[in-house]
């Protein structure tokens, strides 16, 4: 696979199909994170909509940055849904370690 194919995704399924997919658009790159190295950084929304409620994708570190959660409301989501899947550490709860426990840090999309 060349980079130019290697993103990290989110794909949502429905009656067997691939009907939306999400690619992620921050890429962190410090401690054990390496994404910049082997993934390219996606830039569009994913907006879906079940039983008439329209959900947002974002994945991991997004939320982290207000721009993709951000794209996926001004794109029309009412619920944000992220993926998240951590490498490499333990005690992930501890507050230092939640992106939004210091009331400064609280995310784009309120």
């Amino acid at each position: 696979m060349s980079r130019t194919e290697a993103l990290q995704r989110g794909i949502l399924l429905q009656d067997g199909a691939v009907t939306a997919t999400y690619f992620k658009h921050a890429l962190p790159n410090y401690s054990v994170f390496d994404e910049e190295r082997y993934f390219d950084q996606g830039a569009e929304p994913c907006v879906f909509a079940i039983e008439g409620v329209r959900f947002g994708l974002n994945i991991c570190a997004d939320v982290w940055e207000p721009d993709a959660a951000l794209c996926a409301r001004n794109a029309g989501a009412q619920v944000l849904l992220v993926l998240n899947a951590s490498p490499y550490a333990t005690h992930k709860q501890d507050p230092a370690t939640v992106p939004f426990a210091n009331e400064s840090r609280k995310p784009a999309w309120r």
